[in-house]
């Protein structure tokens, strides 16, 4: 399946810089995400097969970084990209025929995937632990959702939040910078990309590490604690990116803002797996992917322009409203995720269906 979907988001990728007409464009860039959200339900199962439990925090994260890694990346080498293609108005390729230069990006950055997703055919797939009895067809699992839903919904909105500070600041931080410095994109794109590299990966990995300690240390709640203290965190550093007067001390406040926002990205997954047995799982991240896709799209960057535009009335305060809405959406998150962890001490079974699997709790 993820060789399946890699492939077809490169191809897809491709066929972008083959389009000739906006609605060709527009079915090219649906099959790119359709590829895209083959991967990590998939993933996300394999490796928690993969690992034990007091090692899945951090090999979860580091797969996570990967989120971190591609949004730096396309900034830095895909602005790389356009910038070496677009010295010429067009380019002719044997067989494709003549290209304009925004086309020639897509082909190069879509081209290379496949021979990643080759190389997945050397990865086993992994034996399958923490099964729930029964199977998992429509109703079992529909019975495994409405048995685990408060604690399940709780989770996800808390992951939701983090996802739309996630948007927020990837749509608005370098508006911000650009209003507020008169910095150019190409200036803030590539620094933003860094952030992103170092700060965001750093921060992927040391919530693993953290989280994988305290669970060593005997703490249930070692992951969820982890992610209370990493959305308690970044709220002063959200709140100081708006207010500091130069553009130096703003990326200091913004990289220390993507690191405590890499913890919960890459700990949400773990924190999920602990209450889903495996013929779920894929289900459940699948559920988790498209809430906090759904809230982070649909609310980060559209609430940051409403406050800028009705509550300040001021294009300058962007920062103003990035610093606002995602502090909120920090708190909300803690909040949401200090109740999980108090429905999770109640006792709600692990992979329950209609009662307890196999006498296994919550672990």
């Amino acid at each position: 399946m993820i060789v399946a979907g890699m492939s077809l988001w490169c191809l897809a990728t491709v066929a972008c810089g083959l389009a000739s007409s906006f609605v060709g464009l527009f079915i090219a860039r649906i099959f790119v995400g359709v590829g895209e959200a083959v991967l990590s339900p998939a993933a996300f199962s394999m490796i928690a097969d993969s690992f034990p439990k007091e090692r899945r925090a951090r090999a979860i994260s580091v797969y996570s970084m990967g989120v971190f890694w591609g949004s730096g990346l396309a900034l830095t080498l895909g602005g790389a990209a356009i910038a070496a293609t677009s010295q010429h108005n067009s380019f002719v390729v044997p067989v494709l025929g003549e290209l304009q230069s925004w086309q020639a990006a897509f082909i190069i950055v879509g081209l290379p995937g496949l021979l990643v997703a080759a190389l997945l055919f050397a990865v086993r797939e992994p034996q399958r632990h923490e099964l729930a009895h029964g199977t998992a067809d429509v109703r079992s699992t529909v019975a495994f959702f409405r048995s685990n839903a408060s604690v399940l919904v709780t989770m996800i909105l808390a992951f939701g939040a983090n996802g739309l500070i996630n948007f927020a600041l990837a749509s608005w931080a370098p508006t911000f910078f650009i209003r507020a410095f008169g910095w150019t994109a190409p200036e803030i794109g590539t620094r933003y990309g860094l952030i992103l590299l170092v700060c965001g990966s750093a921060g992927i990995f040391t919530g693993g590490w953290a989280a994988d300690r305290l669970v060593m240390a005997g703490r249930e709640d070692g992951v969820l604690l982890t992610m209370r203290i990493a959305a308690i965190c970044i709220i002063p550093a959200l709140a100081l990116f708006a207010f500091v007067g130069s553009s130096t001390a703003a990326l200091v406040t913004l990289g220390a803002a993507t690191f405590f926002l890499g913890a919960p990205t890459g700990l949400a997954p773990v924190a999920l797996y602990s209450i889903t047995p495996n013929q779920f799982r894929g289900q459940v991240t699948a559920c988790y992917l498209f809430c906090v896709t759904l809230i982070g799209m649909a609310c980060g960057a559209t609430l940051i322009a409403l406050a800028t535009d009705y509550l300040f009335r001021n294009d300058l305060a962007v920062g103003k409203s990035l610093a606002l809405v995602a502090s909120a959406a920090a708190v909300f998150s803690y909040v949401s995720l200090t109740v999980a962890s108090r429905l999770r001490h109640r006792g709600v079974p692990f992979g329950a269906v209609g009662g307890p699997a196999a006498g296994e709790r919550l672990s």
